[in-house]
């Protein structure tokens, strides 16, 4: 007979049973579990902010040489500028789509306006512009020059044409990136040299298309086409850059009044990667300062300008059952969208006077542009060629009052053309907004330059 001692011995070094050991595991596993969510849950806070950081810093630094582009461009964004006095051009295309082409759709209300285009010649600070050039042997070397055609654009590369809704234009998962074209003005003006520099050799042999999208997929030189599209094309000076039809991507028909071709903006440029600054963008939105710009509210809240959301719903109640009437304009003066009338009732509403004397006006049809500020300039009115196609010579070669149908269409000191808006920009905004697709992180950057003269 077993004493007790020896039982209890025994009973000391028995281990832990089954049961014991599947309670153990099983709250092991949940701890490993809770602990796995929270790495991950902190991996991807750690990621977000990472992209955010970077997103910050990517749009600052783009931001800031828009800024600079426009700080230093060579013509101050007035209209009739001749092309005696080699300042180049400023010019402004606003797209067909807005912010609020977005709002029927609210997953992608984070996208907005994305097809303006901004071109502008700059003059470079102390460091010169520098771009490719490839010789007629074929070899490419690096240009320099102070001055630059510089062409601010975005390329829509619309993936899923059958799944985006009518009224849309981007969805996330189309690519949508921004350009900045750099193309240097050659023969750069050299005030201490007594000797003009040679004629640069081109490697391109004719103006024809192919040719031309070729030379700039491969090239950073402002050029314009000949004439004869058999013949090369010709080197840019800033008073050729005056004229409309020089400028980059001018509609290769070589009719008046020479409108930007926007299929060639991507065609020449979606290989050139050092053009690149922004992909996945979501909002590249230039609007102008018009002074009689009315400003509605909303719900005593929101203040509306035109070109945002709800603002037309409130300036046109849709027939036949309307909303409430608008209420009286909160303010005036807004930065507003070229052509913003367009959307609107054509007859100026009730105390708004004055408004459609400024960028709220439709565009000029005597400059036959739609939605486009040009610089512009007096060359079309003693060019020798009837722009305007009114049947007769053209009325600015002789200085004198022709009369006949050209009078009666034009009747303004024998001029047959007009900038698309005849007035000044008093100011300028851009809003960019980017998203970083795999986090859904959006950040938004606002540059507001003045060109009124302090």
């Amino acid at each position: 007979m077993k004493s007790i001692a020896a039982l209890l011995s025994r009973r000391d070094r028995s281990g832990f049973s089954i049961f014991e050991l599947m309670i153990a595991i099983v709250i092991s596993l949940i701890v490993l579990v809770v602990m796995m969510q929270a790495f991950k849950r902190a991996s991807g806070e750690i990621k977000k902010g990472r992209s955010m950081i970077a997103m910050a810093s990517e749009m600052r630094a783009v931001g800031e040489t828009f800024r600079r582009d426009l700080a230093n461009t060579t013509v101050s964004p007035r209209v009739w500028n001749l092309t005696s006095e080699s300042n180049g051009y400023f010019e402004i295309i606003e797209g067909s789509d807005n912010d609020a082409t977005y709002v029927a759709n609210t997953s992608m209300s984070f996208f907005g306006d994305v097809d303006d285009v901004v071109a502008m010649t700059v003059r470079s600070g102390e460091k010169p512009f520098r771009g490719r050039w490839v010789d007629t042997t074929g070899t490419t070397r690096i240009l320099e020059s102070h001055i630059a055609e510089i062409v601010w654009f975005v390329v829509h590369e619309n993936v899923d044409d059958s799944i985006v809704a009518p009224g849309i234009a981007v969805d996330m998962d189309d690519r949508v990136t921004l350009y900045r074209r750099v193309l240097l003005v050659v023969p750069d003006e050299d005030p201490l040299s007594a000797v003009p520099r040679p004629p640069l050799p081109l490697s391109i042999s004719t103006s024809s298309l192919a040719d031309m999208n070729s030379f700039f997929k491969n090239n950073d030189i402002s050029i314009r086409p000949n004439l004869d599209p058999t013949l090369p094309p010709n080197v840019n000076s800033l008073s050729d850059l005056t004229r409309r039809e020089s400028r980059y991507s001018r509609d290769m028909s070589m009719d008046f009044p020479f409108a930007i071709d926007r299929g060639l903006l991507g065609a020449r440029t979606i290989d050139s990667g050092e053009d690149i600054l922004l992909t996945n963008v979501a909002g590249f939105d230039i609007r102008v300062y018009s002074p009689n710009a009315p400003i509605m509210e909303l719900n005593d809240q929101q203040e509306l300008a035109p070109g945002d959301p709800h603002y037309d719903d409130l300036a046109n109640p849709p027939p036949p059952a309307p909303p409430p009437a608008p209420e009286p304009v909160f303010a005036e003066g807004a930065f507003v969208d070229l052509g913003w009338l367009t959307t609107m009732n054509p007859a100026p509403l009730p105390g708004w006077p004055g408004w459609t004397d400024w960028f709220g006006a439709a565009a000029n049809a005597k400059s036959q542009l739609v939605r486009t500020w040009d610089s512009w300039s007096p060359h079309y009115e003693y060019n020798g060629v009837n722009d305007d196609a009114v049947p007769t010579i053209d009325q600015g070669t002789n200085g004198l009052d022709d009369g006949g149908i050209a009078n009666v269409v034009d009747d303004e000191e024998e001029r047959e053309t007009m900038p698309p808006y005849p007035y000044p920009i008093r100011a300028l905004r851009l809003t960019m907004r980017g998203i970083e697709k795999s986090t859904r992180n959006i950040r938004q950057v606002t540059i507001t330059s003045s060109f009124v003269p302090e």
